[in-house]
């Protein structure tokens, strides 16, 4: 999923507990959900490697419960690598 109103990156908990290299958040991080709630994020993935279509990207990704997505891109990914317009 992409959000574009994101600059993070979040991997669902399930996922990202199989990866080595979990850390604890120092600062949690408040993310609003879309029912205009609040969760916080308390572990990171950091320096995490992933690709996509051919392309190797490197990011780190927050630790959250997405429950029906794996991963959310935030829009600077898009932005970024790609030249795309989104209305």
């Amino acid at each position: 999923m992409v959000d574009s109103g994101r600059t993070h990156y979040f991997i669902d908990d399930q996922v990202g507990q199989k990866f080595p290299g979990i850390r604890k958040l120092n600062h949690p991080l408040s993310v609003r959900i879309a029912n205009g709630g609040t969760i916080h994020c308390c572990q990171e993935l950091p320096n995490c490697t992933w690709w996509m279509q051919g392309y190797n990207f490197r990011s780190d990704f927050g630790i959250l419960p997405l429950g029906l997505y794996d991963v959310i891109l935030g829009m600077d990914w898009l932005e970024f690598f790609s030249p795309m317009q989104i209305d």
